[in-house]
């Protein structure tokens, strides 16, 4: 797969800033170290892009998806030109929805085939909070409530591993495989 690398930008400052901030922060989160994720001139190889599944959004991902499926992502300069016609789209208002699908893509790479294990984990972390804010609020002389966010803080971990259990068995039931084999014709080694 091959991904431009936009050269001599020609946006505002603050626009490459936060630009670069969120290609670090992909970098980081995927372990595919492009400059520019942004960059729409892309190349794929037809066999990497039948197996993912894409939701909205996705598509400054790509090259982090395909690296997760063990692709090779090479980065090419490109020359960026000026806007022509219309207007940009992004901004700062679209950061909080980028930093969700930044998260959302750092658990799909680190418990892909493993929902139960994701959901777990996500319950666990959320349980944990609603404890904690049951004993403070238990220590400041409000036990009922303490007990409540107690009772919550069950009701979620039991439900998350209950979905998490779900989606397992619905993956499992797909029989979709969670490793890709790439086959060699290089013949037995010696």
């Amino acid at each position: 797969m091959a991904s431009g690398w936009r050269q001599n930008r020609k946006e505002p400052v603050a626009r490459r800033l936060v630009s670069g901030a969120a290609n670090s922060v992909i970098a980081r989160t995927s372990g595919v170290r492009l400059h520019d994720s942004g960059c729409s001139l892309k190349a794929y190889r037809r066999e990497i892009l039948v197996q993912l599944t894409l939701m909205r959004d996705d598509h400054r991902f790509l090259p982090a998806l395909a690296g997760g499926l063990g692709a090779k992502v090479v980065e090419l300069p490109v020359h960026d030109r000026e806007r022509r016609y219309g207007k940009s789209h992004y901004g700062l208002s679209r950061v909080p929805r980028v930093a969700a699908d930044i998260f959302g893509l750092w658990m799909l790479l680190r418990f892909r085939g493993r929902p139960l294990r994701a959901a777990t984990w996500l319950g666990c972390a959320l349980g944990m909070m609603w404890v904690a804010l049951g004993i403070a609020i238990g220590v400041t002389g409000a036990p009922r409530l303490g007990v409540f966010c107690a009772a919550i803080a069950v009701t979620i971990v039991v439900a998350s591993v209950a979905l998490g259990a779900a989606t397992e068995e619905r993956r499992r039931s797909l029989n979709r495989p969670i490793y890709r084999l790439r086959r060699n014709d290089a013949g037995p080694r010696p």
